[in-house]
């Protein structure tokens, strides 16, 4: 929320800017994850973790590729791209704010979306999970702290990367100001520590 903010205040990405412009699908996800893994509803919540990957990496290409200028002529321009859920997209963008870190961050998102793939549809993976779980008594509302852990690991990850992606496409001030103190000193090194990588 804080980059939307910091960002429309231009006047022009609020149109312009199809990450921005994403906004309350994002925002719609997160209070749905949060609710969901609340209530102990884990596998709707890794299919709604997935969705945020596969958006925030697709908005971010749009955003760096793109010549259009509003929502709509963007939406038409990728409507292949957004009709697909495949993210290869990634593999052509650069993120410069982490500097040698570039190719671990993208095939670290990739793993974690193939991850998350595995709760997308009835997959044999999915449905066994499940099955071993309900044999020990880990049901809806009876999760184990271990579960628990395993999927806020997953959910900060997934976060971490929307964070990364969304400061890649927005203005450098926005990253900037949410990542430079006002005494001047840089908190950029944070992205790298973030819990992306294993």
């Amino acid at each position: 929320m804080f980059c939307y903010l910091n960002s429309v205040r231009d006047g022009i990405s609020q149109e312009k800017n199809f990450f921005l412009r994403m906004i309350d699908d994002i925002s719609q996800s997160i209070v749905s994850i949060n609710s969901l893994a609340k209530d102990g509803i884990s596998n709707t919540c890794l299919r709604e973790l997935r969705y945020l990957i596969e958006v925030a990496i697709k908005s971010c290409f749009i955003v760096r590729n793109s010549n259009k200028d509003t929502f709509v002529e963007q939406i038409k321009e990728y409507e292949k791209l957004l009709n697909s859920s495949n993210i290869n997209q990634i593999n052509t963008l650069e993120f410069y704010y982490l500097d040698d870190f570039n190719e671990d961050f993208k095939t670290e998102a990739k793993k974690l979306y193939g991850f998350l793939s595995k709760y997308t549809h009835a997959s044999s993976y999915q449905l066994m999970e499940r099955l071993n779980r309900n044999i020990i008594g880990r049901t809806i509302g009876f999760e184990g702290t271990k579960e628990l852990k395993e999927l806020n690991n997953t959910i900060e990850k997934v976060y971490s990367v929307v964070i990364v992606l969304i400061f890649h496409s927005v203005a450098q001030y926005v990253p900037g100001d949410f990542l430079v103190e006002q005494t001047g000193k840089r908190l950029i090194g944070i992205l790298q520590n973030l819990n992306i990588f294993p």
